[in-house]
C-alpha cells in the first residue's frame, strides 16, 4: 500500500481479483495493466473509502492475506 499525494488516494495491490473485492464492496478495482504482474488487482481507496470504509478493507485485506501461500 502506498499514498498517492497527487490522487489523494491509497493505491495497493493484492491478491484479491477485482471480483472479489466487488463482493466485498470496493468497485473500483482493476486488473493491472502488466499482464506480467503476480498481483490480481490494483485498488485505488480515495478518502470517502479510507475514512468510512476502513474495517471492510481490513476485512478485504485479511481475506488477500488468506489467499497467500504460507
Amino acid at each position: 500500500m502506498t499514498w498517492q499525494p497527487s490522487n489523494l488516494a491509497v493505491f495497493a495491490r493484492t491478491k484479491l481479483t477485482p471480483v472479489e473485492f466487488t463482493y466485498l464492496g470496493f468497485e473500483s478495482a482493476a486488473k493491472p495493466k502488466s499482464d506480467t504482474e503476480p498481483q490480481n488487482s490494483d485498488i485505488r481507496l480515495f478518502e470517502e473509502d479510507w475514512r468510512y470504509g476502513a474495517l471492510p478493507f481490513i476485512r478485504a485485506l485479511e481475506a488477500a492475506k488468506m489467499k497467500m501461500p504460507n
